[in-house]
Parts: structure tokens; sequence; C-alpha cells
């Protein structure tokens, strides 16, 4: 109970008070030190018990994994792996599971598959871990393949199956594997999941089909808030307002709760469409929710009233906000390049010491703001902070720098 609401000493301190301790009350320790983020506390006491004689069981090994999987050090995952080969729990469908989500957060897919080969029994949940772990490692045509073979060897998809192979066709932008996936969905009548519904309205969004998207968020039979924040989020570029005002207030017709990632995506759909009247009428009503902290609903509101050339306005929500983010910097400094206002968006930089402060690694809106004013003078500032830079944004010196170079004539 006490590592579930966060008080991990109080938990240590029952623990450490008890006589006998056994493999439950260890797992417990472990699990709960790892749940609230404490790796290395959570180790420890996990080679702590294995010096003591007991032997873990898979939850025990699968909280253990879940370190291993974070941190990401690879001798690490070879060892605890040996460990589950060792004392036999190598087959137990959670600890396969989790050996083979070790390896997928590592970018590890040749382990991913050779793990995955070697399973019994398999049932749903491990080829949903397979089909996740080749679209996080960006093997998204083999994910599809994966859940096209499932049917072949009697495994039933569930909503997860659907959900993952949806991630892998909305990165592959391949609408007709979409359809394809829709038709396993009516099939395995699925159509009733909202949050399978949810996935493919949204897949459906991001390959530009906007009428089968708006389909399927009319067949969905109980919409829940996600499902109208995607309805919001595909909404086009080139639409109107009437159409984004009519469906807002069919959700409250219906009676629900709009929240701050709903007011986001409004907020920056009003951007989007230059249209600062219905974007100040959103935000009012924002405010009226009670949502006038909400660093999002900040960064959507600066954000539009930049599109809508209106920096003045943008300004007074950045310096009135209770809370404020490195977004927040990036939306009013993006907003004065968008305006033209580069030598502004340099003097935000230069005089807010607490970006230094905070030792936040200086992000591509900046990088861009330098290269659109063509001066060396701020990507100098970047240098001198001896901030670490990340691969692309080390190319995006490089391409900055190259701007200066006078080209010599033969």
């Amino acid at each position: 109970m006490y590592f579930k609401v966060g008080v991990s000493s109080y938990g240590c301190k029952v623990f450490e008070e008890m006589v006998e301790k056994n493999v439950v009350s260890w797992t417990i320790v472990i699990s709960g030190a790892i749940q609230n983020s404490n790796f290395e506390f959570g180790l420890n006491t996990y080679f702590e018990m294995l010096r003591g004689g007991l032997r873990p069981n898979e939850f025990t090994l699968g909280s253990v994994m879940k370190v291993c999987a974070t941190i990401g050090v690879h001798t690490l995952v070879i060892a605890i792996h040996c460990s589950a080969l060792k004392i036999g729990l190598e087959q137990n469908p959670f600890v396969s599971t989790s050996i083979l989500n070790m390896y997928v957060e590592l970018r590890d897919i040749e382990s991913v598959e050779l793990v995955f080969d070697c399973m019994r029994d398999l049932d749903a949940g491990c080829w949903n871990a397979m089909i996740g772990g080749y679209i996080k490692c960006k093997y998204d045509f083999k994910a599809l393949q994966l859940l096209t073979l499932m049917p072949y060897v009697g495994v039933k998809m569930d909503k997860y199956t659907f959900i993952n192979a949806l991630k892998g066709c909305s990165a592959m932008g391949a609408l007709q594997c979409v359809k394809q996936i829709h038709v396993f969905i009516i099939q395995s009548r699925m159509e009733c999941i909202t949050s399978v519904m949810n996935a493919l309205m949204d897949v459906y969004f991001k390959n530009g089909d906007k009428d089968s998207s708006l389909r399927v968020f009319n067949r969905i039979q109980e919409k829940d808030i996600i499902s109208w924040n995607t309805a919001f989020s595909g909404f086009s570029h080139n639409g109107n307002a009437r159409e984004l005002v009519a469906l807002y207030l069919n959700l409250m017709i219906i009676g629900g709760k709009p929240i701050n990632v709903t007011f986001s995506v409004l907020l920056r759909k009003c951007g989007e469409l230059h249209n600062l009247n219905l974007g100040l009428q959103f935000y009012c009503v924002a405010l009226y929710f009670g949502l006038f902290d909400e660093v999002s609903i900040i960064n959507s509101a600066i954000s539009m009233f930049s599109r809508c050339g209106k920096m003045d306005m943008a300004c007074t929500a950045f310096y009135t906000a209770p809370f404020i983010n490195m977004n927040t910097w990036n939306e009013l400094i993006s907003g004065y390049i968008t305006n033209g206002f580069s030598e502004e968006g340099i003097k935000v930089f230069n005089n807010e010491n607490w970006i230094l402060k905070q030792m936040y690694t200086p992000t591509q809106t900046l990088l861009k703001l330098a290269v659109d004013l063509k001066t060396k003078r701020l990507a100098d500032s970047f240098i001198v902070t001896s901030l670490n830079l990340d691969s692309i944004l080390i190319t995006m010196f490089v391409v900055h720098y190259l701007n200066f170079i006078v080209p010599l004539g033969y």
C-alpha cells in the first residue's frame, strides 16, 4: 500500500521490521521501488534476495526486467535472461514476454526474434508483444505480416493486436493495409470496443482518408473523450470553422466534458484556420472550465495567437502563465520567427537565464531561428553553454555554419 501511494520509505520500514520474509514480500519491495522509479534500490534489493538464497518467481523477474529495459544495459539484460533460463522460468508466458520486451527496448531485433521463436504455447499476448516489438523497432511491414499469420495458427486477435497493428500502418502510411485491418476488426466483432475504433479513426485521419475516419467515428457506440479529441485532431487544414464548432457543440449536447487535451487541439486548429475570434472563444471556455493553469493549453494559445499574427496576445499569454516549460519558450520563439521578428526571438533567448540554469538542450526551434536570421551569434551562444547535443542538432549546427562559408571562386 505504501509503495502504491508513493511513500517508499514507509514501505521499506515495514519490510525491515518483518521477522520472516518470503519471495512475495521481497517481490513487493522490488516492484514497489521500481514503480516509484527507484531503479538502483530495486536492483540492489533483488541481488540481496538472491544472496539470501531465495529463488525469484515470475513476478520478481518481470519487475527486474522492466528496470533492465528502462536503463538499457545490455550486459545486465543478458544476465537476467540467463537467470530466467537457469531457474527454468523462460517458458513462463509472463517471463518470456518480459524478456522479449527487454530486447525490444535495446532495439536488438535479432534477439527479439530468437526469443519469440523459442516460445512455446504462444498466446495472443506473446503475438502482441512481438508485433509491438517490430513496430517499436521500425519493422512495420514485418509486424503486419505477423498479424496476417495469427488466424492461420489459431490465435485469436484481441484489441491490443489491432491497436499495435494500426500503429504500424500509421508509421508506414499504407491506407490499403488500414482497410484490410478494418476488415479483420469487423470479422472479429471488435467494432464495439472504443479503444480499437479510436485507433482506427486516428490512422484513417493520418492517411488522409477523412471520410472513412468520420464514418468510423459515427459508428462508435460509446464515444469517450479520446474519440472526440481524435476527431478534433483530424479536422482538416482546409476545413471551415463552422464544422469545428458543430463538432464541439455535439460534444456539449451529449454532456461530454472536455479536458486540457481537447482545448489544446481546438486552439491549434483555430491557429491553422487563422480564426482569432473562434480561438479566443475556445480559450475563454477553457478558462471557464478551470483549465487556466494547464501548460498544454497555454502553449497552444501562444501558438494560435502567433499564427493569427497577434504576437502581443501571445506575449501576454506567455508572461501571465502560472506555469511554463521548454515547449512554452519554443512556442514564443517560433511565433517570433513566423511573424518575422527574429531579433525579438534572440532577445527572448538571451535575456532568460532560466533556460541555461536548467541546462536544457537547445532545440531545433532555436536553431531554426539562427538559420533564419543568418547570424552566428545565437548558435555560438549554444556552444558556449557546453550543452550536450543529439545527432539531429549537431547536423543542424553543421548546416547552419555552412551558411557563413563564402564560396571560393575558381
